[in-house]
């Protein structure tokens, strides 16, 4: 049913209870207040992408371009944001805050492409150290104390060679465990931790099942993603091999989601791949995930055109991806009966590519760091952040400037996007299906890495830089299709 979504500018102040923590249980997230089961409806969002990233200046710095990019967030009708790199030295309280009364959750990457921020995937062993490790818990302090944020991602695509599965795996496993005993020593509220994987069908179930298995101790995840391109255009879950992703993950034990996808092989996109994700075949091991990407970049895989004026347009994609969101319903609420959690690692000689039989390396020097933490000034949640319309330049699809910017409450939003098609024009243009090329059928089964998806069309970037430019990421809260606003309670992992 259409209804009005805007009103006059709004002078309301964020309530600071708008959205309760999420929480952990078996394989599913749940929200902690009302016991039901959480799902993932949203974008990863990295304006300007792994070139952008700098010292002083992050996407939650400028609370300008939060409540542009809010606005838009609001009426593409999503509950969280993937954002890949961060500065910990600034202050995110306004932008986190608004965020939250908002209704949008913060899935966050604790790496950066920084010197001394991440992994070498190939010899991780040169940069596990303790100055990385203090990047990773200034990361955790700054964000943790926000009831919004939803998880962290301690790595991205670090397993994409035979190298790199040998190499990394095992250093996966110690900085998420790591980072799981920073959070238990120094944080109020457990915040889950976990990887998130090219979706290399080489790869893909040894990955996983190494990730999965073991104790705290060993630094088995609290959730697994995957970084999926594997459906294009118009296929169904059998022709694109969705089939075989809920074969193999279907008594998996850990919460499971895409924190990437949305091929761009055909376009306009028009992103028949939603229906599937949140549908009764893969809501018992799925929940919900992330489409790539909020921003256009010079990869080609954005929703809104963001000029260097701060200008934001529209583009075809973020129409039809509306349109798909919208149509989501009837999702599971009840988290009784879902897989248990904790599983015991495997025997070292059963992994053909990853390094069982090294024991997950740990330093006495991070050790040092856990025990004693960091000096790092928590974020906050205020309510004292305005409502107020965004001030930036916001075009609809045709060009036609969106005069009425006006964000709403959690409390009061219902669900949102539900005008868009006369808010935001219609598309022009339709999508080219004519050609079921080899490729498509290639990336459509998973065949080749998620980096040769993606770069099918730029064809000139090297796998290297394609692994960099993973962080070029970017999501209106869809609970049964309603905001909620309830009081903040603990998050607890059970």
């Amino acid at each position: 049913m259409l209804f009005t979504l805007f009103s006059s500018a709004l002078s309301l102040s964020a309530a600071v209870s708008a959205l309760n923590p999420i929480a952990v249980r078996n394989n599913v997230f749940y929200d902690t207040s009302t016991n039901k089961r959480f799902f993932m409806v949203g974008v990863d969002y990295q304006p300007g992408g792994a070139s952008a990233v700098s010292a002083g200046a992050d996407p939650l710095s400028d609370i300008e371009i939060c409540r542009r990019d809010v606005f838009l967030f609001q009426n593409l009708g999503i509950n969280t944001v993937r954002v890949y790199s961060v500065d910990n030295t600034i202050n995110h309280d306004a932008c986190m805050s608004l965020y939250n009364a908002a209704g949008i959750y913060l899935m966050l990457d604790v790496n950066s492409p920084l010197e001394g921020q991440h992994l070498n995937r190939d010899e991780p062993w040169t940069t596990y150290n303790s100055i990385y490790a203090e990047h990773v818990f200034r990361t955790i302090e700054a964000f943790g104390g926000y009831e919004n944020t939803l998880g962290f991602f301690s790595g991205n695509e670090l397993i994409n060679s035979d190298k790199s599965a040998f190499a990394s795996a095992p250093y996966i496993k110690a900085i998420t465990r790591d980072m799981k005993a920073y959070i238990r020593a120094h944080l109020k509220r457990p915040i889950p931790v976990g990887y998130s994987a090219a979706d290399d069908i080489k790869y893909r179930i040894e990955t996983a099942t190494y990730m999965a298995c073991g104790t705290d101790s060993d630094g088995v995840n609290d959730f697994y993603s995957i970084n999926s391109y594997q459906w294009c255009g118009q296929q169904t879950i059998q022709t694109s091999g969705y089939d075989t992703l809920i074969s193999q993950f279907s008594n998996f034990t850990l919460p499971l989601f895409f924190s990437e996808y949305g091929c761009n092989e055909v376009t306009p996109r028009s992103f028949g791949e939603v229906a599937a994700v949140y549908s009764s075949q893969m809501t018992p091991s799925f929940s919900g995930g992330l489409v790539y990407e909020f921003s256009q970049e010079a990869n080609n895989y954005g929703l809104v055109k963001i000029s260097s004026s701060g200008t934001a347009q529209v583009l075809a994609d973020y129409n039809a991806l509306q349109s798909r969101f919208a149509g989501i319903s009837g999702l599971p609420t009840d988290i009784a009966g879902t897989q248990a959690s904790a599983k015991t690692c495997p025997a070292p000689s059963s992994y053909t590519y990853i390094n069982g039989s090294l024991a997950v390396p740990s330093l006495s020097e991070i050790q040092v760091l856990i025990k004693s933490g960091v000096s790092q000034t928590p974020g906050t949640l205020s309510s004292s952040v305005p409502l107020t319309q965004a001030t930036n330049t916001i075009l609809d699809v045709n060009g036609a400037v969106i005069s009425n910017k006006a964000i709403k409450s959690a409390s009061s939003s219902g669900s949102v996007g539900a005008n868009l098609k006369t808010l935001f024009g219609t598309n022009t243009g339709t999508a080219s299906l004519a050609s079921a090329t080899g490729k498509v059928a290639s990336a459509a089964r998973g065949s080749g890495t998620v980096e040769a998806a993606r770069a099918a069309t730029t064809g000139t970037q090297t796998a290297q830089s394609l692994a960099t430019s993973v962080a070029q990421g970017g999501r209106g809260l869809l609970m049964a299709g309603a905001f909620l606003c309830v009081s903040s309670l603990s998050f607890i992992l059970l």
